[in-house]
């Protein structure tokens, strides 16, 4: 009896002893409404990275609303921000399919396709590389309207999207509400359509996919001409200069055998200031509150503009380290 007394209590304290030193396998991350990090308060959806603290060539990554209902779930190369890789999943809030995606290299690729709240399809479309322009043609084969009449048949048709806030879009393409003709897959002739999160409407002519002119008209009635629909935020004297700038004047500790990469985000305000700089993760020695100092520092870019109008825009780097 004493035995086994005592081997229960072996065991008992056996396993304390195991609890005791297990580490985190998954790292949980709170976003806000503009899939920024954020806190616990004020979150409006989480983010779970699967075997964070591994060292692994792809993560399992699993968004959720704060509601707990999963709104994402595929595979990311990177597990400080997302850069995805192979089928990508994306879901409403009751649960039911919205889009299903690929990547490559972090940048769709293939079919593909997307769902109503109700279940019913919605979208058929592709992606096509363009090796010369290196990019991706977004092509619209088959679409259908909420009450399941087909509007697109075989790349021809009237196309109708409805603004999305919901779904993570660094571009803010996805906050307009817009309608027009689909020919051979690609838009064309007049659209139209508008935005609440930009407080915008627009009036776009295209010709064969491409955008001819268009104009915009802001909630000051303030009018924008342009022709082109998306315009990246960039240095003023190119990302050649940028990486250049924070080389030189990062401050290194002087430690023998430092190296490593800093990832961190920033913000390219509406002036072009570098704005709300967040280190994901640094070496230690402080090297992500100097990282948080060259970009304080940095000079203005030239904002990136959506339809004409300058918008806010997301941002990601990494600061790579030389060990010596």
């Amino acid at each position: 009896m004493k035995n086994n007394i005592f081997l229960i209590a072996f065991i008992l304290f056996t396993s304390l002893s195991f609890s005791q030193v297990t580490k985190p396998v998954n790292r949980l991350i709170y976003l806000d409404s503009t899939w920024n990090q954020t806190d616990e308060e004020n979150h409006t959806y989480y983010r779970i990275v699967n075997d964070y603290y591994s060292k692994k060539d792809y993560y399992t990554v699993n968004d959720y609303f704060k509601s707990g209902i999963t709104q994402m779930t595929g595979k990311s190369s990177n597990k400080d921000y997302l850069h995805m890789e192979g089928q990508c999943v994306y879901y409403h809030e009751n649960g039911k399919r919205k889009i299903m995606c690929t990547y490559e290299d972090g940048k769709k690729t293939g079919k593909q396709y997307e769902w109503y709240d109700t279940g019913s399809l919605k979208l058929e479309a592709e992606f096509i590389a363009n090796n010369k322009e290196k990019t991706s043609d977004y092509k619209i084969n088959q679409s259908w309207d909420a009450t399941n009449n087909q509007t697109v048949i075989n790349g021809n048709g009237i196309y109708e999207k409805t603004e999305d806030l919901t779904y993570p879009d660094e571009s803010n393409m996805n906050a307009f509400s817009e309608k027009g003709e689909i020919k051979n897959g690609v838009r064309n002739g007049i659209w139209r359509g508008t935005s609440t999160k930009l407080k915008a409407s627009f009036i776009e002519n295209y010709e064969n996919g491409k955008c001819v002119s268009g104009t915009s008209t802001d909630y000051n009635n303030l009018k924008y001409n342009y022709t082109q629909v998306l315009e990246k935020a960039v240095p003023e004297n190119g990302m050649h200069s940028f990486y250049n700038y924070i080389a030189h004047n990062f401050n290194t500790p002087k430690v023998e055998g430092l190296g490593g990469r800093i990832y961190m985000t920033f913000i390219i305000d509406k002036n072009g200031k570098l704005t709300n700089p967040v280190v994901l993760r640094d070496i230690g020695y402080e090297t992500g509150k100097e990282a948080i100092r060259i970009i304080n520092e940095a000079k203005n870019w030239i904002p990136g503009k959506v339809r004409g109008i300058a918008v806010s825009v997301f941002y990601s780097i990494p600061i790579t380290i030389e060990a010596k």
